[in-house]
């Protein structure tokens, strides 16, 4: 269906008299006012009025209306979603012996994701770093053996273990960047 007939207006209509048709289809089948219908005319007003904002959507519009009236006196319009013409070009193909790429695959293949090292900043390994971790294994470790064999002094360790390592999650970090920026 054309979008001029969609609205119910000539191909030579002004833009005022579109925008008025617009309005009108608009007001009688937007699905709003048909909340209180059966879900098949619920349906149908929502389909039309899809068209009836689609033929909006480019008649409304000076550029798209005029390629779209191009269109219509070449006989090819309403062939896209919104009566726009799919380009049917020819796709792209190379050009006869153009095909070096294909001899570099395997520098693609060995290629990595993987970052460069910062020359700058290099990246130091702080064993103390891994010491939260332990500590946090150590408290669990020995949380679970004081439960087991009810001993206090072992749940007793554990909370102090998993104190600790709670608390050098959060200082060392912040130690680190501090000597960072002191070195900077």
């Amino acid at each position: 269906m054309d979008h001029y007939e969609v609205l119910g207006v000539p191909m030579g209509a002004d833009p005022a008299e579109i925008r008025r048709a617009y309005v009108r289809l608009a007001r009688k089948h937007h699905p709003d006012f048909h909340v209180d219908d059966d879900p098949i005319t619920r349906q149908r007003v929502s389909r039309r009025m899809q068209e009836i904002n689609e033929a909006w959507q480019v008649l409304g519009d000076p550029d798209r209306r005029a390629r779209f009236d191009l269109d219509v006196r070449h006989g090819s319009a309403g062939s896209g979603p919104t009566g726009e013409r799919p380009s049917r070009g020819k796709p792209w193909t190379p050009r006869a012996g153009d095909d070096a790429w294909m001899d570099d695959f395997g520098s693609w293949r060995d290629d990595s994701d993987l970052l460069a090292p910062d020359p700058i900043h290099p990246r130091r390994r702080n064993p103390w770093m891994v010491l939260p971790v332990a500590l946090f294994a150590l408290g669990v470790l020995s949380g679970v053996l004081g439960m087991v064999l009810t001993a206090r002094p072992l749940l007793g360790a554990a909370l102090l273990s998993v104190s600790a390592s709670a608390a050098l999650f959060v200082t060392l970090p912040i130690l680190a960047m501090t000597r960072q920026r002191q070195r900077d």
